[in-house]
């Protein structure tokens, strides 16, 4: 019991972080705009690996996709697929392969929206 309680405290820390950290580079500029960027991909690729999110949509741009991030107990942000870790990157990837072959992926446009099996 114990240990579960600390690993929710460490998964509310990192979403703690991702929308701390995405607010605040919203409010800066330059270097200290990019820093806060970097912690909240950060923070979100580790709550990928941890299986504590979900990538719930892919916008397919030309230059690099953009993936909405629904988390686990509530709340959202987007984040470049190419600012993710390789570990978190692997993770996307799987959830895309599993929705794909199950059918639960709908596109719209340059859009995708996966459904997960848990919905």
């Amino acid at each position: 019991m114990a240990v579960k309680a600390h690993v929710s405290k460490n998964i509310q820390r990192l979403k703690d972080c991702a929308f701390d950290s995405s607010h605040r580079a919203k409010e800066s500029d330059g270097q200290t705009r990019d820093a806060f960027y970097r912690h909240k991909h950060a923070a979100i690729s580790a709550l990928l690996v941890a299986d504590c999110a979900v990538v719930d949509s892919i916008d397919w741009f030309p230059d690099d996709p953009t993936i909405g991030v629904r988390f686990a107990g509530g709340g959202a942000l987007h984040t470049k697929l190419s600012e993710l870790t390789l570990s978190a990157f692997r993770k996307v990837r799987e959830l895309i392969v599993g929705c794909e072959s199950s059918g639960r992926i709908t596109v719209v446009g340059a859009r995708w929206i996966l459904r997960h099996s848990t919905e």
